[in-house]
């Protein structure tokens, strides 16, 4: 999936699916680029994952700024049911940026458990 915005857009992505570890501990695995849609010019743009965990909302930055693709990996500690969203940002004034997301994945256990 790729998303192209301008300077001062924004957009969110909210999963209909949450996810639902079967242990006290999972992993979610995101591999992802971003970056100005021209090479060589300065990344702008912010990457914000949120958690929903019954009544609480967890922001996290997910800051890579690199051209190729990149795994960005988290160990989350809690078996219960989790509500996703990506909220994807470019600041007013900057050029075009672009977010290629190719893959989310969560499994139990911890991140370093599994090389895939």
């Amino acid at each position: 999936m790729s998303i192209v915005l301008n300077g001062g857009e924004s957009t969110t992505l909210e999963f209909k699916n949450q996810i639902a570890p079967n242990k006290n501990e999972f992993c979610i695995r995101f591999n992802f680029r971003k970056g100005p849609m021209k090479a060589g010019e300065n990344d702008a743009s912010s990457l914000k994952a949120v958690y929903k965990v019954g009544g609480s909302v967890m922001p996290m930055n997910l800051a890579l700024s690199e051209p190729e693709f990149t795994s960005y990996s988290i160990d989350l500690a809690w078996k219960t049911k989790t509500a996703l969203s990506l909220t994807f940002s470019v600041p007013k004034g900057a050029k075009p940026h672009i977010l290629d997301l190719m893959e989310i994945m969560a499994f139990d256990g911890k991140c370093k458990s599994r090389q895939d």
